[in-house]
């Protein structure tokens, strides 16, 4: 995994905090963003007090990523409808998934259409999936550069997610 390519991204879109439940598919990029000391890292307890912790740093106007597992999406479902439909508030999400666990080509979309019907606007929702393999320090691709880029910029949409399928 371009750890390093990460980095920049991050830095050129400006983000101040990244809020993460540590997992092992991204225990070393979440390494490598600590000891780059560009970001004030957050580590809570469990994800939906990252969730809320995301909430109010985007309500602060802060730049901020939310780095997680999928597990994420079924643990704090109620709050995405509160973010999309109710309060409008911008945030991005990239879930790690290990690759040998991952069945559905996009496990994010799949899972937000069919749980989250009733409480998220489809609309206000960028979905992607990138797949990186953590032993190969190759650079990223020109996609997943413009994926990752893309998904921490606040346009339409209002959640953004990234699925990092990690091999």
């Amino acid at each position: 995994m371009d750890s390093s390519g990460i980095i920049q991204i991050l830095r050129q879109n400006h983000i101040q905090y990244v809020v993460c439940v540590p997992c092992a598919e991204i225990s070393d990029l979440l390494a490598a963003i600590e000891e780059s000391g560009a970001f004030r890292v957050i580590i809570p307890n469990r994800e939906d007090e990252g969730m809320d912790l995301l909430m109010g740093l985007a309500i602060s106007e802060k730049r901020c990523l939310g780095l997680f597992q999928d597990t994420l999406l079924g643990n704090t479902q109620n709050v995405f409808g509160m973010l999309t439909r109710c309060m409008r508030i911008p945030i991005s999400l990239w879930l790690a998934s290990r690759a040998n666990e991952f069945f559905n080509e996009n496990l994010a979309h799949e899972y937000i259409t069919n749980n989250f019907h009733n409480l998220v606007m489809d609309d206000a929702i960028s979905k992607h999936t990138i797949y990186l393999n953590r032993q190969d320090k190759q650079a990223l691709s020109t996609n997943q550069t413009r994926i990752l880029a893309g998904s921490l910029k606040s346009g339409s949409n209002f959640l953004n997610i990234v699925q990092l399928v990690v091999s």
